[in-house]
């Protein structure tokens, strides 16, 4: 009995040799013991240890990634360099610029360091000093920097022109020459600053304030005593021949006056003045009543207080006199005043 066990127990061992090893394509449907999975031998696997393989997933330590080795292998290696990645899937790029932010603006410029990866490495912002002559553009209204704009800045001109716009509608600036910018002024009137007109060539007239050529014609008063002046008080002065000429203006004046006495020698004392500045004065006697005297004189004077006159006083008698007609000529005692600017 234990010889027939034993035999049939080989039996059975020769039979399930024979069939593990008859796995393969003429014998698809064989069946493998199925292995643990922490068996690293080198028995076969079946199907139900390679789902279970899959589906628990491959063994991986912490922070590790399947890279194809140099011999076609899978090797478990750790990110590093610019890239990290955590156990959760997430990469994350190594900072190597701490200065976040945005940089740049309408006065500031941005100022970058990138290395030899394209990576930015630095960065910051400064204010923008472009060199003037590397502009570009056209500059508008208010935009220009005037306080660092100069003569010397300009495109050079031609000598004696001026820039100027003389078309009568906005345009960019030309070189007008003399002439032309001569025609551009305003012409002086009595109330306007401007250009003198065209004087005409001759040596007869003068520039008024009305800013026109004229011949001078200088303003004369004369004025002449229509009856005698009786001197009857020998402190006073009394007003002889006068003119009313205003208060502007400086004149001329010059005139003469006779005077008399019908009772006694006497000593007559003139002047010419405008009641309150005297121009000249004079001094005459007579030896005798009735005797007469002409007494001449002239001066000049600015803005006039009153009238311009020739004035007397007789400090002998009361009966001294200023005569009008002692020549029959009615001009005995004449004064004439003259503007002279």
């Amino acid at each position: 009995m234990r010889r027939i066990l034993l035999t049939l127990g080989f039996v059975l061992a020769l039979t399930a040799s024979a069939m593990a090893q008859g796995c393969g394509p003429n014998n698809p449907n064989c069946v493998v013991p199925t292995a643990p999975l922490s068996a690293n031998n080198n028995q076969a696997a079946s199907t139900a240890w390679v789902n279970n393989f899959l589906n628990g997933g491959a063994p991986l330590a912490s922070g590790k990634i399947w890279i194809g080795s140099a011999g076609n292998i899978a090797t478990p290696q750790t990110p590093s360099g610019d890239l990290t990645v955590s156990n959760g899937g997430v990469f994350t790029l190594q900072t190597v610029n701490a200065n976040v932010g945005a940089f740049g603006s309408a006065t500031q410029c941005a100022t970058i360091t990138t290395n030899a990866k394209g990576l930015i490495t630095a960065a910051s912002a400064t204010t923008c000093t472009p060199a003037f002559s590397s502009l570009t553009g056209s500059i508008a209204a208010g935009q220009s920097p005037a306080a660092t704009l100069t003569n010397t800045m300009h495109s050079n001109m031609a000598a004696h022109t001026y820039s100027g716009n003389n078309t009568g509608s906005p345009a960019a600036p030309l070189d007008l020459t003399q002439t032309q910018l001569t025609a551009e002024l305003n012409p002086c009137t009595s109330t306007l600053k401007g250009m003198v007109p065209t004087p005409p060539n001759n040596t007869t007239t003068v520039l008024r304030g009305d800013c026109t050529f004229a011949v001078p014609s200088l303003s004369s008063l004369t004025s002449s005593l229509g009856a005698d002046v009786l001197m009857n008080n020998t402190a006073n002065y009394f007003d002889g021949p006068s003119v009313v000429q205003g208060a502007t203006g400086t004149w001329f004046s010059s005139g003469a006056v006779s005077v008399a006495d019908t009772s006694v020698a006497f000593q007559v004392s003139c002047k010419l003045w405008d009641g309150a500045t005297v121009m000249a004065s004079g001094n005459a006697t007579t030896t005798g009543a009735n005797g007469t005297q002409q007494l001449a004189m002239s001066g000049i004077i600015t803005s006039p207080a009153g009238n311009i006159r020739i004035s007397c006083k007789d400090a002998a008698s009361v009966n001294g006199k200023i005569l009008f007609n002692q020549s029959s000529n009615s001009k005995d005692s004449t004064i004439t005043a003259v503007r002279i600017q």
